[in-house]
């Protein structure tokens, strides 16, 4: 997997794997 910057970029574009991130943020 791919640095933790990945997982910002995830967040916006699939929110969906990143629900938990999505609903805080």
């Amino acid at each position: 997997r791919p640095p933790q910057e990945d997982g910002t970029e995830k967040e916006q574009l699939q929110p969906q794997e990143n629900g938990d991130k999505s609903t805080e943020t």
